[in-house]
């Protein structure tokens, strides 16, 4: 099994900046982990970052609906253990398999976001 190494990043769908205020229209990203990418689910863990900045950590599962590129799953946030909800995205690679594109919404406090994920191989990753 390849590593797979990650980067997920949010922008609230008004495009309002979710985290520090002094930069409104900035995104926000985190790197991800324990990624398993197969033709009918997709699993990653999102690691807290510094306390400071946020006390979120999330684990991530999406599952293929039918036949196609789309899939929907929900986030639980291990630190609040009551924050979980929906995700959905659909799953772009490259003809090798090596090169993902997780594209979709991420709902969160009642709030959408749009988000996207880069996933690649390690020795692939910048």
């Amino acid at each position: 099994m390849k590593q797979l190494k990650g980067k997920s990043f949010w922008v609230n769908d008004n495009f309002n900046y979710n985290g520090i205020k002094e930069k409104e229209f900035e995104h926000t990203s985190r790197e991800i982990e324990n990624i398993v990418i197969d033709e009918n689910m997709i699993q990653f863990f999102i690691p807290e970052c510094e306390p400071s900045l946020t006390n979120h950590a999330y684990h991530v599962n999406l599952y293929r609906k039918d036949i196609g590129t789309e899939y929907e799953g929900t986030y639980k946030d291990i630190c609040n253990p009551d924050n979980t909800d929906n995700v959905s995205c659909d799953k772009f690679a490259n003809e090798n398999q090596t090169r993902y594109l997780l594209y979709g919404k991420w709902i969160e406090d009642k709030t959408t976001y749009t988000w996207w994920t880069v996933i690649e191989s390690n020795d692939q990753f910048e």
